[in-house]
C-alpha cells in the first residue's frame, strides 16, 4: 500500500530481507517512523503514527515468527495521538506521542494490560513541546527531549529541553538549550553513572549541531560542535557507546560533496573518542556518496562481537528505485566494521 512495512534482515548469509509485515492504513496502522524496540517477552514492539480505527495511530507487535498484531489504537483528544518512539520496560511500554489535549504539545505514556496511562502532557512552554526521544533508567525514571522551552532561539519556538520523570510521576526540566549550546536535542543515552548523552539537530559554534553530555549535577558539557564541513552536519538520532567509552552516531549531511546525493553531501558515521587532555577527538568512519546511502537519520546499532556498527540512511542505494519513491532512492540498510 505504499504505507511502510516491518522487516527483518538476516545477519549472515546472504543478508536475506523478510517483510514482517505490510502496513494498510487500516486497522493496523500505516508509516512506521521510529523502529521497534525488543520486549522482555522476546517480541518486538512499535508503532505506526497513523491509521487505526480511531486514525490516530497503533501500537503493535510482532513475534519472532512475524505474527503481528495492532493490539493497541491511540484515542485522540485527551488521550495521545500520532505515536512515535517506544521504548520497553520489564513490565510496561513507554512513549512519545505528538498529539494529547488540551493543548496538543505532546506527551509521555505508559502501556501496559491495563491500557494507557498518560505520565505527562506537555503544556507547550518553559516546560518543552512536541517530545522527540526517552529513556529509562534501571530505576525507572524517565529522562527525555523536547523541542520548546526557552523562547530565545524563536518567537514560537525554543530550543528545546531535557526532562525527566521520575518514579513518583514528578516532571522536571533538566537543561534548557539557547541556541549556541544547540537547538534541537534528541537522541539520549545513560551511561553507569547516570551521565546522559545527546545531540542536537543544530546549533552549537558552528549552527550545524553538537553531541553534547548532561552530568547528574546538571550541569551540559558540549563534547564536539559539527562545522558542516567533512566532519558533518545536523546529527538526527543521537549516540550509542561502547565499552571503551567511545560515542558512535550519525549525521544527516555533511562529509564529502557528491553530485548523486539528494541534499549535498549525503552525510557521515562519526566516532567521538576522549583524550587525556579532556578533549573529544571526532573520527570519520564513513562519508556517504548516494549508492551507498545517503541522509542517514535512524540511530546506530552496535554489535561488539564482531565488531560491526548497523544502521540505514533514509535515501541511497538503488537509484531504479527513484519513480516508486517521489524522485528519491530508497535507503540502504549498512554495515561498518570498526
Amino acid at each position: 500500500s505504499g504505507l511502510g512495512t516491518v522487516y527483518k534482515i538476516e545477519k549472515k548469509g546472504n543478508n536475506k530481507e523478510t517483510v514482517l509485515h505490510s502496513f494498510t492504513g487500516g486497522a493496523d496502522g500505516q508509516n512506521s517512523f521510529t523502529g521497534v524496540t525488543l520486549g522482555s517477552d522476546g517480541n518486538i514492539y512499535g508503532t505506526a503514527n497513523g491509521g487505526g480505527t480511531n486514525g490516530f495511530g497503533t501500537a503493535f507487535r510482532a513475534t519472532p515468527a512475524g505474527v503481528f498484531t495492532a493490539f493497541y489504537e491511540f484515542q485522540g483528544g485527551a488521550k495521545a495521538a500520532f505515536p512515535e518512539q517506544l521504548i520497553a520496560g520489564p513490565s510496561a511500554l513507554y512513549g512519545i506521542a505528538g498529539g494529547g489535549a488540551p493543548f496538543y504539545g505532546g506527551m509521555v505514556y505508559r502501556l501496559n494490560t491495563s491500557g494507557e496511562t498518560d505520565l505527562y502532557k506537555f503544556a507547550g512552554g518553559a516546560d518543552g513541546n512536541q517530545p522527540t526521544w526517552l529513556v529509562r533508567d534501571s530505576a525507572g525514571n524517565l529522562y527525555g527531549t523536547a523541542s520548546g522551552g526557552d523562547l530565545t532561539c524563536s518567537p514560537t519556538q525554543g530550543c528545546g529541553v531535557i526532562f525527566k520523570i521520575d518514579t513518583k510521576g514528578a516532571y522536571s526540566v533538566l537543561h534548557v538549550f539557547v541556541g549556541p549550546d544547540g537547538n534541537g536535542p534528541r537522541g539520549l543515552i545513560l551511561d553507569s553513572a547516570s551521565n546522559l548523552y545527546g545531540t542536537t539537530g543544530s546549533g552549537g559554534a558552528h549552527g550545524s549541531g553538537t553531541v553534547f553530555e548532561l552530568t547528574p549535577a546538571g550541569k551540559l558539557i558540549t563534547l564536539y560542535a559539527f562545522t558542516g564541513g567533512a566532519d558533518g552536519q545536523f546529527p538526527q538520532s543521537g549516540v550509542i557507546s561502547d565499552a571503551s567509552g567511545n560515542l558512535y552516531g550519525t549525521t544527516s549531511s555533511g562529509g564529502i560533496t557528491t553530485s548523486q546525493c539528494s541534499d549535498l553531501p549525503c552525510g557521515v558515521v562519526f566516532m567521538l573518542s576522549p583524550t587525556a587532555a579532556g578533549v573529544w577527538k571526532e573520527t570519520v568512519l564513513h562519508s556517504f556518496t548516494g549508492p551507498d546511502g545517503d541522509n542517514p537519520l535512524g540511530p546506530l546499532l552496535l554489535d561488539p562481537s564482531e565488531p560491526a556498527l548497523y544502521g540505514t540512511t533514509y535515501r541511497g542505494g538503488d537509484f531504479s528505485c527513484s519513480t516508486i519513491n517521489g524522485g528519491s532512492s530508497c535507503g540502504v540498510v549498512f554495515k561498518i566494521t570498526r
